[in-house]
């Protein structure tokens, strides 16, 4: 078919020959053409003899006047479809915008549909958005996000960060305002997520690496089910001391520590201690330090391990010996007990210059 114009129209063509070329112009009124410029034979076109009848512009706005130089009908713009290189030659395609000269891109070469990217990277990914990226924006500002999926007002902005430490981000909410944060919601029918060298998650959330968080919910949602808190460490005054100074840490059974594991407000310490030999230091209120404040309604309790070298000056067989955590402190004492007289706390008397000069303990206490 060759085309001659838009309509409708409906008149006689009583003379005109179209040739091949490109008709920029065509008046077709009162049943003649009355001007016809062909130029740039790339476009082939048909004539359509002369006294042949166009038929009725009625009902045909919109559509294009062809004809196959016998006959002439009224058609529908791009009839059946477009295909741009059909016959798949290593031809690209683009759409120009008023800013961008690869609006749209087909990188035909790499078999590639480019937004505002006209390089030849990117090899073997069918897709590719490019952008200058900004940093995510915040309430009351407008998207300026690399892509952006949306349905109504739900929308998913994708964009890049321009500083350190660069990536991605990606954010969920109103579509012209990402100060209105939504959820994102992933595998909502069911199946896992893997996180980080992970192809086949085994649980809803596999991650293959570290995880950096401020609490966690364990079990339920309530304040009983939160874990804010997990930590591993050492205390660094690893040593016994009264109100006048430490009694050293030289003792014959080895190197003094104290380690603690903190789970939420339960804290669980094991240590090793031990004294100079002639210390000298008579002191009272022997005592070691703790990782963390004992709450002040728990006191708690450590239990010993083994014990050597301490002199129950006094005893009556009766006597016991007990590390408890002091309320609302830092600190652990050592206490002497009996069936008649209470307790008193052990001053650094009662820690001998025998041979082996070691306590060792372990226990759990409350922090607030």
């Amino acid at each position: 078919m060759g085309y001659i114009g838009n309509g409708p129209y409906q008149g006689v063509l009583t003379g005109g020959n179209i040739q091949d070329g490109t008709v920029e112009t065509t008046d077709l009124a009162d049943g003649a053409v009355t001007t016809v410029k062909i130029s740039d034979a790339s476009v082939t076109a048909t004539k359509l003899a002369a006294g042949a009848a166009v038929p009725s512009q009625s009902g045909q706005s919109g559509k294009y006047l062809t004809t196959d130089g016998s006959t002439a009908s009224w058609d529908a713009p791009f009839e059946g479809g477009v295909v741009i290189n059909e016959s798949g030659a290593d031809v690209d395609f683009r759409v120009e915008s008023d800013t961008s000269t690869h609006a749209l891109f087909v990188n035909a070469g790499l078999n590639s549909v480019r937004v505002k990217d006209s390089s030849n990277n990117y090899t073997n990914i069918p897709f590719v958005v490019s952008g200058s990226g900004s940093q995510s924006v915040s309430s009351g500002v407008q998207n300026t996000a690399i892509a952006l999926f949306h349905a109504g007002n739900d929308g998913l902005a994708i964009g890049r960060n321009t500083s350190t430490p660069y990536g991605i981000w990606m954010q969920s909410g109103y579509n012209l305002d990402l100060g209105y944060k939504y959820p994102i919601t992933l595998n909502p029918v069911g199946g896992n997520v893997g996180i980080g060298n992970v192809y086949n998650p085994s649980q809803k959330l596999h991650v293959d690496g570290s995880i950096i968080a401020s609490g966690i919910y364990l079990g339920g949602t309530g304040a009983a089910n939160y874990l804010d808190d997990y930590e591993e460490g050492t205390v660094a005054n690893n040593y016994i001391f009264t109100n006048t100074g430490n009694l050293g840490t030289s003792g014959a059974l080895g190197t003094n520590y104290i380690k603690y594991v903190k789970i939420g407000k339960v804290v669980h310490v094991h240590g090793q201690l031990g004294w100079t030999n002639n210390h000298g230091n008579t002191g009272a209120s022997a005592r070691f330090s703790l990782p963390y404040a004992v709450d002040s309604q728990m006191r708690g309790g450590l239990a010993f391990g083994l014990v050597t070298d301490i002199n129950f000056a006094g005893g009556t067989g009766q006597d016991s010996l007990s590390i408890v955590p002091e309320i609302g402190s830092a600190y652990a004492y050592f206490l002497h007990a009996n069936d008649s007289s209470g307790h008193t706390h052990l001053s650094g008397a009662f820690f001998t210059s025998n041979s082996h000069r070691t306590i060792t303990f372990s226990g759990s206490y409350l922090t607030s």
